[in-house]
């Protein structure tokens, strides 16, 4: 966990005891941890290869396999970019969303799992039943496949998916992927919490200077 800004929770079926917890900056996780940011919340995760995820607020994610040659990652809902530079020739980078698996060939992508209820007027009190999943291609390739059909997702181009259906067909709506882009690459968000934290640590090592 490279940086986190806001809340960041963590959970192992054993070493939080199925309990969501705070994450710490630095801390390391692996397969069988899930993770979650909350409301103006993120986190930067730095994996094998010095590849990179960025989690938006109000995102989870679970590492399913989590190792040099093969990293498997599954997304629930949230706001999610992957810059993937290092990916062995033998190795395997696949991330599996709600409605479809991405299979990475060496890219960077990003994914934006909502509720697909809005369009028909659902409570938003009540946990969605169906997700909508859009990925966008911002460099190399990506494969979008489910059941139903597959495609490969360019750059400049969107792939929608739902779960009953094949996904769609690329297109382009460049406006909007740019916007996705520029906010998850801002890193302000994190420079101000590490400044905070710089501040509060300078607080705490002068309150017990003082005690001495």
């Amino acid at each position: 966990m490279a940086r986190l800004a806001g809340t960041v929770e963590v959970l192992h079926a054993e070493l939080t005891a199925a309990q969501w917890i705070a994450a710490e900056p630095g801390q390391q996780i692996g397969a069988g941890w899930s993770l979650r940011t909350g409301e103006q919340s993120r986190v930067m995760l730095c994996f094998p290869g010095d590849n990179v995820v960025i989690l938006r607020e109000l995102s989870v994610l679970s590492c399913e396999t989590l190792a040099t040659e093969q990293v498997g990652l599954s997304l629930e809902e949230g706001a999610f970019l992957f810059s993937i530079d290092k990916l062995l020739e033998s190795g395997s980078y696949e991330v599996q969303t709600p409605n479809a698996l991405a299979i990475v060939r060496g890219t960077k992508f990003g994914v934006l799992i909502t509720p697909a209820d809005d369009d028909n007027g659902s409570s938003s009190t009540r946990p969605p039943r169906r997700w909508r999943t859009r990925f966008y291609g911002f460099r190399g390739r990506v494969v979008i496949k489910n059941e139903r059909g597959e495609h490969e997702l360019k750059k400049d181009y969107i792939i929608d998916a739902l779960k009953e259906d094949a996904p769609t067909k690329p297109f382009r709506k460049w406006s909007e992927a740019r916007e996705f882009l520029r906010d998850l690459e801002d890193l302000s968000p994190f420079e101000a919490a590490e400044k905070l934290r710089g501040a509060a640590q300078a607080k705490r090592a002068k309150l017990q200077r003082l005690r001495k």
